[in-house]
């Protein structure tokens, strides 16, 4: 620019005058264009509510609570603002309703009747942690819903009853890897009373949004006998945690991680962020379409620009390039997103935020069309929601029955599915029920390695080439001649499911796990059968139905850890 600049001044007058004109009329072109793109913006939300604060992630995408007391790891840049954009005289004029200087702001959102907006903060690095907090759209009072020094709740997000699911550490675990604490979701009422954990997973769950049809979709990073780095798949639950089950990934080596995702109104497609897992959340835009298929790259494309999809093994993925974050859908072609088109700085070999070009608020469609509405200068804007009134999700009653401690699982035909392909029928006779014990803290160190990478464990329950988590042995349960299978099961624990034949030998194993909600029954078809397939129609009930749920089966004793 400045080169043009200075070679028009040394133009003829008539080349200049020839160049002032182009150039008036190419800034009007751009005018028209971005009033077309941006009219429906314009008009469905000229009111953007954001947080800004650093770049989100650290040595792992999930780090990011960085606790007052962190056993190892904290990430944390002082700073932060919880900012509303405004359509006036042509563009987003941007108000800070709430700053600090000392803190952090991040996790903004917005109730269904556009009228209260939750967020959190963490007001200082050793003397806070993040906590929800709910000011009034109008006149901006400011109310604290949760507390407490040593547990951080953030990410939190309305439901369409007035509760609030969020991320929390509250469970008071550490990663199976390093010493880091772990959060899981839990839910509370519109008060920040009456606080229900909701998940009782290994490591972290990340990002809860509600879908088009009230269901809340997540990030779950998985380690139950697994690889190392690639299993962070989406995940969907009911809003009071029953029915959890997998969108998408969770049988994939890609993406590595799926972050950030939210459904698209009117459509059961889904935007996310395609990233890495030793990296920040940034990455890659995505639209998912699950008809498409759940696993690698069959139901994903890359978009903006839209482009082939190949189903890559890399830890760090989606790094290179242009960066993409938190995605708001506004139709499967369209949305609002954070954007920097300049990706990261690179120094002493590690990539670095660029605050001065830093991350935007744009208007993007899927073929790479965008235009600016929220300065890249400063704190780079994240999560950015309509402040405005939208469709509710229909109510639906909860399945809980908080009087019950256990709850029931159902198993249509075990031999379903393509983890029992060539298993042959009759092959089974029990399903073998096994716990997961998860850790508070670190003690001692011991190797992992394997095809999906090496890594350490924080207390090593085996010599070696160990398990992530001590086995607990629980009971077990016949299958039946025709494949199925109807047992009781406790509640609010995480179990996985191995097959046995007639000598007690395994068939095969379930590399992930489940859990129940007090009174739920939960159902399969059969073992990782396909969810785009339909049960296979039987003219009776199964044998296992006609019997009705039995107790588990103790195995050679109480329920116990499992060893040598």
């Amino acid at each position: 620019i400045a080169r043009t600049v200075s070679e028009t001044a040394r133009a003829p007058v008539s080349d200049r005058q020839n160049l002032a004109s182009a150039l008036a009329a190419y800034r009007q072109a751009c005018a028209a264009r971005r009033a077309q793109r941006l009219a429906r913006v314009r008009a469905e939300m000229p009111r953007l509510v954001y947080a800004r604060h650093f770049v989100m992630g650290g040595s792992h995408y999930a780090y990011t609570e960085a606790l007052s007391d962190a056993q190892a790891e904290r990430n944390f840049h002082a700073g932060g603002k919880l900012c509303l954009a405004e359509w006036r005289e042509g563009l987003w004029q941007e108000t800070v309703l709430a700053e600090t200087k000392e803190g952090v702001i991040r996790d903004a959102d917005v109730n269904y009747d556009g009228t209260k907006i939750l967020y959190a903060l963490k007001q200082s690095d050793r003397g806070d942690d993040y906590h929800l907090y709910e000011m009034d759209a109008a006149t901006r009072a400011v109310r604290q819903l949760t507390e407490g020094l040593g547990a951080a709740d953030y990410e939190g997000c309305y439901l369409p009853n007035g509760d609030i699911v969020f991320n929390s550490t509250r469970c008071m675990q550490i990663v199976d890897c390093w010493w880091t604490e772990v959060s899981n979701l839990y839910r509370c009422d519109r008060d920040g009373r009456n606080i229900l954990r909701l998940t009782f997973d290994q490591v972290h769950l990340n990002y809860p949004t509600v879908a088009p049809d009230g269901d809340i979709y997540y990030t779950r990073w998985e380690y139950n006998d697994r690889s190392q780095m690639y299993p962070q798949p989406l995940f969907q639950m009911a809003p009071d945690g029953t029915q959890q089950r997998a969108v998408y990934g969770e049988n994939s080596w890609f993406p590595t991680t799926i972050i950030h995702a939210r459904g698209i109104p009117g459509s059961r497609k889904i935007f996310a962020i395609a990233t890495g897992h030793h990296s920040r959340q940034p990455g890659d835009l995505i639209l998912i379409d699950p008809a498409k298929g759940r696993q690698e790259a069959d139901g994903v494309t890359l978009v903006a620009p839209v482009r082939p999809t190949q189903s890559v093994i890399v830890d760090a993925y989606g790094q290179d390039g242009d960066l993409f974050a938190y995605p708001y859908p506004i139709d499967e072609r369209s949305l609002i997103v954070m954007y920097s088109p300049d990706g990261w700085e690179h120094r002493d070999g590690r990539r670095h935020e660029n605050r001065l070009t830093g991350f935007g608020i744009y208007w993007m469609d899927i073929d790479g069309r965008r235009e600016l509405l929220v300065s890249r200068q400063g704190l780079a804007c994240g999560r950015p929601v309509p402040l405005r009134p939208r469709p509710r999700p229909a109510a639906r009653p909860s399945a809980i029955d908080l009087a019950k401690r256990d709850g029931t699982f159902y198993v249509q035909d075990v031999y379903v599915g393509e983890a029992m392909a060539g298993v042959p029928r009759g092959t089974v006779k029990t399903l073998r029920v096994i716990g997961l014990d998860y850790r508070i803290a670190g003690i001692g160190s011991n190797g992992n390695s394997g095809p999906g990478g090496g890594a350490m464990i924080s207390t090593p329950p085996s010599v070696g080439n160990g398990a992530w988590d001590p086995k607990i042995l629980v009971g077990d349960a016949p299958v039946h001649e025709d494949g199925s299978a109807f047992f009781i099961a406790s509640a609010r624990t995480p179990l996985y499911f191995m097959l046995l034949d007639e000598k007690g030998r395994m068939v095969q194993t379930m590399r992930s796990w489940t859990t129940l909600q007090p009174g739920e029954n939960a159902s399969c078809v059969g073992c990782h059968e396909s969810k785009n397939s339909a049960p296979p129609a039987t003219a009776r009930p199964t044998r296992a139905l006609a019997a009705g749920p039995c107790p588990l089966a103790p195995i050679g004793g109480p329920p116990r850890g499992f060893s040598f």
